[in-house]
Protein backbone atom coordinates (compact mmCIF):
# COMPACT_ATOMS: atom_id res chain seq x y z
CA UNK A 1 0.00 0.00 0.00
CA UNK A 2 1.38 3.77 -1.12
CA UNK A 3 0.99 6.37 1.58
CA UNK A 4 1.34 9.75 1.18
CA UNK A 5 2.94 11.33 4.72
CA UNK A 6 1.72 14.80 4.70
CA UNK A 7 0.94 14.90 1.10
CA UNK A 8 -1.15 18.29 1.20
CA UNK A 9 1.83 20.40 3.14
CA UNK A 10 4.50 18.80 0.92
CA UNK A 11 2.69 19.91 -2.42
CA UNK A 12 2.83 23.21 -0.92
CA UNK A 13 6.13 23.31 -0.15
CA UNK A 14 6.78 21.89 -3.25
CA UNK A 15 5.01 24.20 -4.94
CA UNK A 16 6.60 27.30 -3.27
CA UNK A 17 9.86 26.12 -4.30
CA UNK A 18 9.02 25.12 -7.58
CA UNK A 19 8.26 29.43 -8.10
CA UNK A 20 11.28 30.46 -6.03
CA UNK A 21 13.63 28.02 -8.48
CA UNK A 22 12.43 28.95 -11.65
CA UNK A 23 12.41 32.80 -10.55
CA UNK A 24 16.36 32.05 -9.78
CA UNK A 25 16.82 30.38 -12.94
CA UNK A 26 15.42 32.42 -15.38
CA UNK A 27 17.34 35.61 -13.62
CA UNK A 28 20.27 33.92 -13.89
CA UNK A 29 23.29 35.99 -15.14
CA UNK A 30 24.83 34.11 -18.29
CA UNK A 31 23.07 31.50 -19.08
CA UNK A 32 19.30 30.72 -17.84
CA UNK A 33 18.14 27.39 -16.69
CA UNK A 34 15.32 25.32 -15.34
CA UNK A 35 16.60 22.54 -12.84
CA UNK A 36 16.09 19.37 -14.81
CA UNK A 37 14.04 18.24 -11.60
CA UNK A 38 10.67 19.94 -13.10
CA UNK A 39 10.83 18.36 -16.13
CA UNK A 40 9.02 15.52 -14.21
CA UNK A 41 5.15 16.54 -13.45
CA UNK A 42 2.59 14.27 -14.49
CA UNK A 43 2.84 14.62 -18.00
CA UNK A 44 6.48 14.75 -18.27
CA UNK A 45 6.67 11.42 -16.47
CA UNK A 46 4.55 9.85 -18.99
CA UNK A 47 6.83 11.14 -21.97
CA UNK A 48 9.72 10.01 -20.57
CA UNK A 49 8.49 6.73 -20.04
CA UNK A 50 7.83 7.01 -23.67
CA UNK A 51 11.38 8.06 -24.21
CA UNK A 52 12.61 4.75 -22.55
CA UNK A 53 11.19 2.85 -24.89
CA UNK A 54 12.44 4.64 -28.07
CA UNK A 55 15.30 3.04 -30.23
CA UNK A 56 17.71 5.66 -29.74
CA UNK A 57 17.48 5.75 -25.69
CA UNK A 58 18.90 2.59 -24.75
CA UNK A 59 19.92 3.82 -21.12
CA UNK A 60 16.78 2.44 -19.57
CA UNK A 61 16.79 -1.00 -21.16
CA UNK A 62 20.84 -1.34 -20.65
CA UNK A 63 20.16 -0.75 -16.89
CA UNK A 64 16.85 -2.97 -16.52
CA UNK A 65 19.20 -5.69 -18.33
CA UNK A 66 22.08 -5.66 -15.79
CA UNK A 67 19.91 -5.39 -12.48
CA UNK A 68 17.76 -8.43 -13.94
CA UNK A 69 21.11 -10.52 -14.49
CA UNK A 70 22.61 -9.16 -11.16
CA UNK A 71 20.20 -8.12 -8.52
CA UNK A 72 21.06 -11.29 -6.10
CA UNK A 73 24.62 -10.80 -6.30
CA UNK A 74 23.66 -7.10 -5.40
CA UNK A 75 21.51 -8.41 -2.38
CA UNK A 76 24.03 -10.66 -1.43
CA UNK A 77 26.39 -7.91 -0.32
CA UNK A 78 23.94 -6.34 1.50
CA UNK A 79 23.73 -6.37 5.06
CA UNK A 80 20.15 -7.88 6.55
CA UNK A 81 17.64 -7.05 7.76
CA UNK A 82 17.88 -4.56 4.72
CA UNK A 83 15.43 -1.79 3.47
CA UNK A 84 15.14 -0.03 0.30
CA UNK A 85 15.08 3.41 -0.74
CA UNK A 86 15.16 4.86 -3.97
CA UNK A 87 15.63 8.57 -5.25
CA UNK A 88 13.98 9.51 -8.30
CA UNK A 89 12.00 5.76 -8.52
CA UNK A 90 9.88 6.88 -11.98
CA UNK A 91 7.54 3.94 -12.63
CA UNK A 92 9.83 1.29 -10.29
CA UNK A 93 9.58 -1.00 -13.59
CA UNK A 94 13.64 -1.83 -12.87
CA UNK A 95 13.79 -1.67 -9.20
CA UNK A 96 11.25 -4.87 -9.47
CA UNK A 97 14.75 -7.09 -9.95
CA UNK A 98 16.13 -5.83 -6.70
CA UNK A 99 13.21 -5.96 -4.81
CA UNK A 100 11.91 -9.49 -5.78
CA UNK A 101 15.64 -10.55 -4.50
CA UNK A 102 15.32 -8.96 -1.16
CA UNK A 103 11.99 -10.22 -0.69
CA UNK A 104 13.43 -13.66 -1.55
CA UNK A 105 15.12 -13.44 1.60
CA UNK A 106 13.11 -11.35 4.08
CA UNK A 107 10.56 -9.02 4.95
CA UNK A 108 11.33 -5.21 3.42
CA UNK A 109 10.32 -1.70 3.20
CA UNK A 110 10.41 -0.11 0.02
CA UNK A 111 10.83 3.93 -0.29
CA UNK A 112 10.24 5.55 -3.79
CA UNK A 113 11.14 9.21 -3.19
CA UNK A 114 9.68 11.36 -5.99
CA UNK A 115 8.45 14.79 -6.48
CA UNK A 116 5.71 13.72 -9.30
CA UNK A 117 3.01 12.00 -7.59
CA UNK A 118 2.12 10.51 -11.06
CA UNK A 119 5.09 8.55 -10.76
CA UNK A 120 4.21 7.56 -7.13
CA UNK A 121 1.45 6.55 -8.20
CA UNK A 122 2.58 4.55 -11.43
CA UNK A 123 5.52 3.08 -9.01
CA UNK A 124 2.77 1.79 -6.71
CA UNK A 125 0.91 0.01 -9.30
CA UNK A 126 3.71 -1.66 -11.10
CA UNK A 127 5.36 -3.50 -7.45
CA UNK A 128 2.09 -3.44 -5.27
CA UNK A 129 2.06 -6.72 -6.13
CA UNK A 130 5.51 -8.14 -5.02
CA UNK A 131 5.06 -10.41 -1.71
CA UNK A 132 6.90 -9.28 1.28
CA UNK A 133 7.49 -5.67 0.14
CA UNK A 134 5.68 -2.66 1.85
CA UNK A 135 5.61 0.48 -0.35
CA UNK A 136 6.14 3.97 1.90
CA UNK A 137 6.18 6.67 -0.55
CA UNK A 138 7.81 9.72 -0.36
CA UNK A 139 6.88 12.97 -2.71
CA UNK A 140 9.95 15.08 -1.92
CA UNK A 141 13.02 16.22 -2.91
CA UNK A 142 16.17 12.98 -2.96
CA UNK A 143 17.46 14.34 0.00
CA UNK A 144 14.49 15.53 2.25
CA UNK A 145 13.06 12.20 1.17
CA UNK A 146 16.02 10.61 2.34
CA UNK A 147 16.12 12.40 5.92
CA UNK A 148 12.22 11.41 6.44
CA UNK A 149 13.01 7.54 5.52
CA UNK A 150 16.02 7.45 7.88
CA UNK A 151 13.74 8.67 10.37
CA UNK A 152 11.08 5.89 10.37
CA UNK A 153 13.74 3.67 10.70
CA UNK A 154 14.06 1.31 13.53
CA UNK A 155 17.79 0.89 14.96
CA UNK A 156 20.12 -1.57 13.40
CA UNK A 157 18.24 -1.56 10.08
CA UNK A 158 20.48 -0.84 7.48
CA UNK A 159 19.12 0.64 4.52
CA UNK A 160 20.32 0.44 0.97
CA UNK A 161 19.52 3.50 -1.27
CA UNK A 162 19.20 3.36 -4.93
CA UNK A 163 19.91 6.15 -7.47
CA UNK A 164 19.73 4.35 -10.75
CA UNK A 165 19.39 5.50 -14.47
CA UNK A 166 22.21 7.41 -14.76
CA UNK A 167 20.51 10.13 -13.16
CA UNK A 168 23.68 11.20 -11.72
CA UNK A 169 24.46 12.77 -15.19
CA UNK A 170 22.25 15.44 -14.51
CA UNK A 171 24.81 17.06 -12.25
CA UNK A 172 27.15 18.82 -13.05
CA UNK A 173 30.76 18.04 -11.82
CA UNK A 174 30.62 19.76 -8.50
CA UNK A 175 26.84 19.86 -7.96
CA UNK A 176 27.25 15.78 -8.30
CA UNK A 177 30.54 15.79 -5.89
CA UNK A 178 28.31 17.89 -3.49
CA UNK A 179 25.69 15.42 -3.87
CA UNK A 180 26.88 12.36 -3.05
CA UNK A 181 28.70 13.87 -0.08
CA UNK A 182 25.21 15.27 1.41
CA UNK A 183 23.62 11.25 0.83
CA UNK A 184 27.27 10.33 2.68
CA UNK A 185 26.52 12.75 5.14
CA UNK A 186 22.39 11.21 5.61
CA UNK A 187 23.58 8.06 6.00
CA UNK A 188 25.26 5.92 8.43
CA UNK A 189 27.89 2.50 8.72
CA UNK A 190 26.09 -0.31 7.23
CA UNK A 191 24.15 1.63 5.19
CA UNK A 192 24.94 1.26 1.06
CA UNK A 193 24.32 3.09 -2.26
CA UNK A 194 23.99 1.42 -5.32
CA UNK A 195 24.66 4.03 -8.18
CA UNK A 196 24.34 3.28 -11.75
CA UNK A 197 25.77 5.38 -14.35
CA UNK A 198 26.04 5.12 -17.86
CA UNK A 199 29.61 4.50 -20.16
CA UNK A 200 30.63 7.54 -22.59
CA UNK A 201 28.98 7.14 -25.72
CA UNK A 202 29.99 9.31 -29.37
CA UNK A 203 28.72 12.70 -29.15
CA UNK A 204 26.34 11.22 -32.53
CA UNK A 205 24.22 8.45 -30.24
CA UNK A 206 24.27 11.07 -27.45
CA UNK A 207 22.56 13.73 -29.58
CA UNK A 208 20.22 11.18 -31.40
CA UNK A 209 18.82 10.32 -28.22
CA UNK A 210 18.22 13.37 -26.64
CA UNK A 211 16.66 14.81 -29.61
CA UNK A 212 14.77 11.90 -31.21
CA UNK A 213 13.19 11.72 -34.63
CA UNK A 214 9.85 10.89 -33.43
CA UNK A 215 9.95 14.36 -31.38
CA UNK A 216 9.01 12.72 -28.24
CA UNK A 217 12.50 14.01 -26.50
CA UNK A 218 11.27 17.60 -27.57
CA UNK A 219 8.26 17.81 -26.02
CA UNK A 220 9.37 16.40 -23.11
CA UNK A 221 11.79 19.46 -22.68
CA UNK A 222 9.19 21.46 -24.02
CA UNK A 223 6.45 20.82 -21.11
CA UNK A 224 8.59 22.42 -18.51
CA UNK A 225 7.08 25.68 -20.35
CA UNK A 226 3.74 24.46 -19.95
CA UNK A 227 3.88 23.47 -16.68
CA UNK A 228 4.89 27.22 -15.41
CA UNK A 229 1.85 28.09 -17.74
CA UNK A 230 -0.44 25.82 -15.41
CA UNK A 231 1.28 26.07 -11.98
CA UNK A 232 2.15 29.62 -12.36
CA UNK A 233 0.28 31.42 -13.99
CA UNK A 234 2.49 32.33 -17.14
CA UNK A 235 1.86 32.94 -20.51
CA UNK A 236 4.74 31.13 -22.86
CA UNK A 237 3.78 30.89 -26.32
CA UNK A 238 5.42 27.07 -26.78
CA UNK A 239 5.12 28.01 -30.90
CA UNK A 240 7.25 30.87 -30.22
CA UNK A 241 10.39 28.24 -28.99
CA UNK A 242 12.31 25.12 -30.52
CA UNK A 243 13.73 22.23 -28.75
CA UNK A 244 17.44 21.82 -29.24
CA UNK A 245 19.99 19.06 -27.97
CA UNK A 246 23.41 20.12 -27.98
CA UNK A 247 27.13 18.91 -27.00
CA UNK A 248 28.84 21.22 -24.95
CA UNK A 249 32.44 20.33 -25.94
CA UNK A 250 34.30 22.24 -22.88
CA UNK A 251 32.46 20.50 -20.09
CA UNK A 252 31.85 16.79 -21.81
CA UNK A 253 28.23 16.73 -21.59
CA UNK A 254 24.43 16.89 -23.61
CA UNK A 255 22.59 19.84 -22.76
CA UNK A 256 18.79 20.60 -23.76
CA UNK A 257 17.55 24.14 -24.66
CA UNK A 258 14.42 25.56 -25.34
CA UNK A 259 15.65 28.18 -27.89
CA UNK A 260 13.27 31.49 -28.54
CA UNK A 261 12.27 31.94 -31.97
CA UNK A 262 11.64 35.73 -31.47
CA UNK A 263 11.93 38.71 -29.28
CA UNK A 264 9.01 38.21 -26.64
CA UNK A 265 7.80 38.95 -22.97
CA UNK A 266 6.80 36.99 -20.57
CA UNK A 267 4.50 36.75 -17.56
CA UNK A 268 5.11 34.72 -14.33
CA UNK A 269 3.02 35.76 -12.20
CA UNK A 270 3.37 32.65 -9.46
CA UNK A 271 6.97 33.57 -9.26
CA UNK A 272 6.43 37.61 -9.60
CA UNK A 273 8.67 37.93 -12.46
CA UNK A 274 8.64 39.41 -15.78
CA UNK A 275 11.57 38.46 -18.47
CA UNK A 276 12.07 39.17 -21.83
CA UNK A 277 13.81 36.92 -23.94
CA UNK A 278 15.38 37.67 -27.47
CA UNK A 279 15.08 35.77 -30.38
CA UNK A 280 17.96 33.35 -30.38
CA UNK A 281 18.11 32.96 -26.23
CA UNK A 282 18.13 29.73 -24.85
CA UNK A 283 17.30 28.26 -21.32
CA UNK A 284 19.31 25.34 -20.53
CA UNK A 285 16.57 22.62 -19.13
CA UNK A 286 18.67 19.40 -18.50
CA UNK A 287 22.43 18.92 -18.46
CA UNK A 288 23.96 15.36 -18.88
CA UNK A 289 27.27 14.98 -17.91
CA UNK A 290 29.35 12.31 -19.33
CA UNK A 291 32.87 10.71 -17.94
CA UNK A 292 35.68 13.17 -18.40
CA UNK A 293 38.73 12.45 -20.66
CA UNK A 294 40.74 13.39 -17.06
CA UNK A 295 43.98 11.17 -18.02
CA UNK A 296 46.20 12.31 -20.32
CA UNK A 297 48.34 9.61 -22.28
CA UNK A 298 52.15 10.88 -22.77
CA UNK A 299 54.26 8.42 -25.15
CA UNK A 300 58.00 8.88 -26.18
CA UNK A 301 60.07 7.03 -28.89
CA UNK A 302 62.02 4.46 -27.00
CA UNK A 303 58.81 2.90 -26.47
CA UNK A 304 58.00 4.64 -22.85
CA UNK A 305 54.37 6.18 -21.53
CA UNK A 306 52.46 7.13 -18.56
CA UNK A 307 49.19 8.58 -17.55
CA UNK A 308 48.47 12.05 -15.95
CA UNK A 309 45.73 13.69 -14.47
CA UNK A 310 44.53 16.47 -16.43
CA UNK A 311 44.63 18.90 -12.91
CA UNK A 312 48.31 18.29 -12.67
CA UNK A 313 48.25 20.95 -16.26
CA UNK A 314 47.34 24.32 -14.78
CA UNK A 315 46.08 26.96 -17.55
CA UNK A 316 48.54 29.42 -18.51
CA UNK A 317 47.84 32.34 -20.38
CA UNK A 318 49.01 32.90 -24.37
CA UNK A 319 52.77 33.23 -24.32
CA UNK A 320 53.57 31.02 -21.07
CA UNK A 321 56.52 29.31 -20.67
CA UNK A 322 54.88 26.05 -20.52
CA UNK A 323 55.67 23.07 -17.33
CA UNK A 324 57.69 19.53 -17.63
CA UNK A 325 55.19 17.06 -19.02
CA UNK A 326 58.02 14.22 -19.04
CA UNK A 327 61.63 13.91 -17.71
CA UNK A 328 63.14 13.03 -21.18
CA UNK A 329 66.24 10.95 -20.89
CA UNK A 330 68.72 8.80 -23.24
CA UNK A 331 66.57 6.32 -21.79
CA UNK A 332 62.89 6.96 -22.54
CA UNK A 333 63.41 9.86 -25.69
CA UNK A 334 61.80 12.34 -26.85
CA UNK A 335 57.98 12.93 -26.60
CA UNK A 336 55.93 11.72 -29.70
CA UNK A 337 52.54 11.61 -28.90
CA UNK A 338 50.15 13.27 -26.09
CA UNK A 339 46.58 12.93 -26.03
CA UNK A 340 43.36 12.52 -23.63
CA UNK A 341 42.86 8.79 -23.00
CA UNK A 342 39.73 7.04 -21.38
CA UNK A 343 40.22 4.29 -18.96
CA UNK A 344 38.23 1.73 -20.67
CA UNK A 345 40.29 2.87 -24.11
CA UNK A 346 43.15 0.49 -25.50
CA UNK A 347 46.35 1.77 -26.89
CA UNK A 348 47.92 1.11 -30.46
CA UNK A 349 51.67 2.07 -30.66
CA UNK A 350 53.47 1.78 -33.78
CA UNK A 351 57.36 1.98 -34.37
CA UNK A 352 59.16 2.92 -37.78
CA UNK A 353 60.49 -0.92 -39.08
CA UNK A 354 56.34 -1.06 -38.89
CA UNK A 355 55.58 -3.10 -34.98
CA UNK A 356 52.28 -2.34 -33.74
CA UNK A 357 51.35 -3.37 -30.07
CA UNK A 358 47.81 -2.50 -28.54
CA UNK A 359 47.81 -2.27 -24.13
CA UNK A 360 44.96 -1.78 -22.44
CA UNK A 361 45.18 2.04 -20.63
CA UNK A 362 44.73 0.62 -17.65
CA UNK A 363 48.63 -1.03 -17.67
CA UNK A 364 49.62 1.84 -17.98
CA UNK A 365 51.36 3.26 -14.78
CA UNK A 366 49.24 6.75 -13.11
CA UNK A 367 52.12 8.98 -12.37
CA UNK A 368 53.09 12.89 -11.93
CA UNK A 369 54.11 15.14 -14.77
CA UNK A 370 57.89 14.88 -14.02
CA UNK A 371 58.82 10.94 -14.44
CA UNK A 372 59.75 9.20 -17.65
CA UNK A 373 56.61 6.66 -17.43
CA UNK A 374 56.86 2.95 -17.95
CA UNK A 375 58.00 0.48 -20.72
CA UNK A 376 55.37 -0.12 -23.46
CA UNK A 377 57.12 -1.92 -26.17
CA UNK A 378 60.29 -3.65 -26.16
CA UNK A 379 62.06 -2.22 -29.34
CA UNK A 380 65.17 -3.66 -31.35
CA UNK A 381 68.28 -0.97 -31.46
CA UNK A 382 67.72 0.78 -34.78
CA UNK A 383 63.54 0.81 -34.18
CA UNK A 384 61.75 3.91 -32.44
CA UNK A 385 58.10 4.84 -32.08
CA UNK A 386 56.76 7.24 -34.25
CA UNK A 387 53.08 7.08 -33.51
CA UNK A 388 50.26 5.96 -30.76
CA UNK A 389 46.33 6.79 -30.74
CA UNK A 390 44.03 5.29 -28.55
CA UNK A 391 40.55 2.99 -29.56
CA UNK A 392 37.58 2.85 -27.09
CA UNK A 393 35.40 -0.65 -27.92
CA UNK A 394 32.42 0.61 -30.41
CA UNK A 395 29.03 1.42 -28.33
CA UNK A 396 26.71 -1.65 -28.21
CA UNK A 397 23.23 -1.75 -28.27
CA UNK A 398 21.89 -3.70 -25.52
CA UNK A 399 18.35 -5.49 -26.77
CA UNK A 400 15.30 -4.86 -25.18
CA UNK A 401 14.51 -6.75 -22.01
CA UNK A 402 11.57 -9.35 -23.02
CA UNK A 403 9.29 -10.32 -19.85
Amino acid sequence: MLTHPLLKPVVLSLSVEFAEDVRSGLTKSGQREILSKYLYDEVGSALFEAICLLPEYGLTRADTQLLRAHADEIVARMPLPAHVAELGSGSGKKTRWILEAVARRQPTFYYPIEISPAALAACEKELREIDLVHIVGFEKTYLEGLRAVINRREPGEPICVLFLGSTIGNFDRPAADDFLRQVRGILSPGDSLLLGADLEKSVAVQLLAYDDPTGVTAAFNMNVLARINRELGADFDLKQFAHEARWNAADRRIEMHLRSLQRQRVEIPGSHLRIRLEEGDYVVAMIVSTSENDLVLSVTEHGFGKRTNVDEYRVQGRGGKGIINVKTTAKNGKVVAIMPVQEDSDVLVMTANGKLIRVRSTDIRAVGRASQGVRLINLDDDDKVTAATTLVEADVEVPPVVN
